[in-house]
């Protein structure tokens, strides 16, 4: 569960060099895509206060319920 007000940081990361991650993403509770990174390195962060609009945050912020947190990786 993600708390209103708060600050999250979601890493997605891959064991070698061979593998680049292409994605980090939060799922709401309502499976839409609240917050998306896009990546192509192995190792990508996301983190929810830099990536919050300041104007929408009001009304894009966290809401209650579980979060799905994703990471998709290829071969390079």
């Amino acid at each position: 569960d993600l708390e209103f007000g708060k600050n999250y940081v979601v890493r997605g990361s891959t064991s070698t060099d061979n593998w680049k991650v292409i994605y980090v993403r939060i799922i709401d509770p309502a499976n839409k895509e609240f917050l998306k990174k896009s990546c192509t390195t192995h190792v990508c962060e996301l983190i929810t206060e830099k990536s919050l609009k300041p104007e929408l945050k009001p009304n894009q912020y966290i809401k209650a319920g579980t979060y799905l947190i994703e990471a998709n990786a290829e071969k390079v």
